[in-house]
């Protein structure tokens, strides 16, 4: 990948907050914070959720929303205390399931007869929930799993300690601690009368490994195969130092009828994760990084044939290894993609048609302009529903078509705020660097800006190189 824009800078002039219809640290908060959840299977509607904060109470609250996926009024969905998050269309759509308070819940598309279908003891995180061809709905899910002693455990006799005995990597990574307990993937399957069930399958019984990887795994690290009888995930089973060095992270496959566990990336030397089905089952993508110890290698992305076991490399295979790197990623159908990739300053989407990059054509077609970020995505037919941002804009729910490139705001959670604010311009400078390279800044104005006139400045570097500055 080309690294002319993985050191950045950011030129920022302030400008004083007594203005009232600028942006301040007030404003920000006021700002709904707007996320897309996930596209109905008719491709009709799609929920997403808003996030409000009480600054007096230290306190934030989250509810669901659906809405037509043409844009028009939104639904509210759920408005209970607390928050709700990992919404799933259900049994043919006809249900939402969302998470909540560490267990499952179920109501009807319009929001009412709302109940939790889950019991787990001590809760559960990064619930995933899929419809199966016989008509279960199955859970996969993370759960925390208690498997070495501490420090009460050790010394019973000091009840009241608080320390923490460390004799090895890795104890810590950024703000993630380690503790006697790791994370393991589980399933359960939602009973056919709605008893909330209260017992599941760990089907990585005394492991004492991290599924997810820590710290920054989630959901996105393990999925379930169409016909619900396989479940891969992202692991790094590597202890101590060996752990804290290596990038080898590998995807394991496990077979529900047998409870066998093989190794899908053998060989394969650094991160391997984010695996999904093709909706025939029939291949297995995930994205892989090819170097080992280097966590800012290109992403690519890998398609394995489950028949042949051949493995395709598509960036490598369209001879733009060197160009991009993948962030995110979809099937659309058997034959092709939707990816997102990082691209000179914003998060741009593109599909890739897997049978013109089997016979060596170009095929990949950009389908998202602009300096923004265009980020979490779901495919409804033709067109794609996203959360797009750029520096002035807070995120917002958008279409695009996927044939014609037009682009439609349809959540506008923050218009009021944002008509009655003077927006500051920013513009993108592109600066010769003293290895002959090229760098990508950004120079963002204050409103109202007066070029004969002096402002403080902010100069904002940022290390990486894992990303670019971009809209975020």
């Amino acid at each position: 990948m080309k690294k002319n824009y993985s050191w950045l800078l950011v030129l920022v002039c302030l400008n004083a907050f007594a203005q009232e219809n600028v942006m301040t640290p007030q404003k920000l908060w006021e700002l709904g914070r707007v996320s897309l959840e996930t596209v109905s299977p008719d491709n009709e509607e799609f929920i997403f959720g808003v996030s409000h904060y009480d600054i007096k109470a230290n306190k934030g609250n989250r509810d669901l929303y659906s809405m037509s996926t043409k844009g028009g009024e939104a639904k509210q969905l759920t408005s209970d205390a607390g928050g709700e998050y990992a919404a799933f269309y259900l049994m043919k759509g006809s249900k939402i399931g969302y998470s909540k308070g560490g267990q499952f819940h179920l109501m009807d598309k319009d929001g009412k007869n709302s109940k939790a279908v889950t019991n787990i003891k001590g809760g559960m995180g990064n619930i995933n929930a899929y419809d199966l061809p016989d008509g279960r709905v199955a859970l996969v899910f993370t759960k925390s799993v208690k498997l070495d002693k501490t420090t009460k455990d050790l010394y019973p006799n000091l009840p009241k300690a608080e320390a923490m005995v460390i004799d090895n990597l890795m104890y810590r990574h950024w703000d993630s601690w380690s503790d006697a307990s790791y994370n393991h993937i589980c399933y359960a399957f939602l009973d056919k009368n709605g008893t909330p069930i209260t017992s599941f399958t760990d089907i990585m019984p005394a492991e004492k490994f991290d599924s997810p990887v820590n710290p920054f795994g989630g959901s996105e690290s393990f999925t379930m195969s169409p016909d619900g009888k396989t479940i891969v995930y992202e692991a790094k089973k590597l202890k101590g130092k060996d752990w804290a060095i290596s990038t080898n992270s590998e995807l394991y496959s496990y077979e529900i009828a047998t409870n066998e566990t093989t190794v899908l990336t053998e060989g394969m030397v650094g991160y391997d994760k984010e695996p999904k089905f093709s909706p025939d089952g029939k291949k297995l993508a995930w994205m892989s990084m090819a170097t080992a110890g280097f966590e800012s290698d290109v992403n690519d992305i890998i398609i394995y044939d489950l028949k042949s076991k051949s493995k395709t490399a598509v960036l490598r295979e369209s001879n733009l290894y060197d160009t991009y790197t993948f962030q995110s990623y979809s099937w659309n159908g058997n034959n092709s993609m939707v990816t997102g990739i990082p691209d000179a300053g914003s998060n741009q989407i593109f599909s890739v048609n897997l049978k013109k990059l089997k016979k060596g054509k170009s095929a990949f077609k950009k389908l998202s302009n602009g300096d923004h970020n265009h980020n979490h995505f779901e495919i409804a037919g033709k067109s794609l529903i996203l959360d797009r941002q750029d520096m002035n804009h807070a995120t917002e729910v958008y279409s695009i078509s996927m044939k014609k490139g037009e682009t439609k705001q349809l959540t506008h959670e923050n218009d009021e705020i944002y008509a009655n604010l003077s927006i500051g311009e920013v513009k993108k400078r592109m600066i010769t660097t003293t290895d002959g390279k090229s760098m990508l800044t950004w120079v963002a104005y204050p409103p109202n800006f007066d070029p004969t006139k002096k402002y403080p400045t902010l100069l904002y570097c940022q290390g990486g190189p894992q990303s670019q500055v971009s809209q975020f």
